[in-house]
């Protein structure tokens, strides 16, 4: 990848809450940005970068909907 392929982007960030209580869209946790999807309903989706499943080191639904994490939204420039 070349330095003409990267785009940066600059987000702003949220209050810090729950996965179940986030709202769609990116989010930080541990450092990781991830996406949590619109759909699913009761049963959260959230994404990692690489695509897979964010359980966020949680062994179950519960706990994984309990993890904290920190909303973010792109800036425009």
């Amino acid at each position: 990848m070349s330095d003409n392929d990267r785009v940066t982007l600059q987000f702003e960030q949220d209050q810090p809450c729950s996965l179940q209580d986030c709202p769609p869209g990116f989010f930080l946790f541990n450092g990781l940005l991830c996406l949590k999807s619109e759909y699913g309903g009761a049963n959260v989706e959230a994404y990692v970068e690489s695509g897979e499943y964010f359980w966020g080191g949680a062994k179950s639904k519960e706990e994984r909907d309990a993890l904290i994490v920190t909303p973010v939204f792109p800036v425009p420039f």
